[in-house]
């Protein structure tokens, strides 16, 4: 079997990962929102297809303020794009270090699954040549790997 992951983690650095996430979270916390799900769906998205758009707006905004609408504060906006421009950065650190982890999940899941699948076909190898304690571990393993009823309606 290939083994392309073999390390462990030391306890102490899981520690400290876990101390240091928590004093993120803590310090983030009170200048960050959380939504429910149906909250984050309702919203309009910046996104990367509109990066230019508001920019070019933010542009012709500090040109020509007397068209700003009366119903909104230039400061608030202003605020806003710094939180942005100053959070952009640490999310992309984040989402960095969350691929990172994903994939490290990843092949070790994918080892650990493979390693267990090798198990089981020798289990059901030494059941067929009536080797009775491996007939009595297939036996145990066998329902997980008969198809449930909606997957052979599929």
């Amino acid at each position: 079997m290939k083994n392309d992951y073999s390390k462990v983690i030391p306890q102490e650095v899981l520690d400290l990962v876990n101390t240091k996430l928590q004093e993120c979270h803590t310090a983030l916390k009170p200048y960050c929102v959380e939504f429910t799900p149906d909250q984050r769906e309702e919203l309009p998205k910046l996104g990367i297809r509109n990066t230019g758009k508001v920019s070019s707006i933010a542009n012709e905004m500090s040109v020509a303020p007397e068209y700003t609408p009366p119903m909104f504060s230039m400061d608030e906006v202003n605020k806003d794009s710094k939180v942005i421009s100053d959070l952009s950065p640490v999310a992309t650190k984040i989402l960095n270090l969350e691929m990172m982890v994903n994939d490290t999940l990843m092949l070790a899941g994918s080892e650990v699954f493979m390693a267990y699948m090798d198990y089981y076909s020798s289990v059901k190898h030494f059941a067929s040549r009536n080797d009775p304690k491996a007939k009595a571990i297939y036996e145990r393993l066998k329902p997980m790997f008969t198809p449930t009823t909606k997957a052979v309606q599929k």
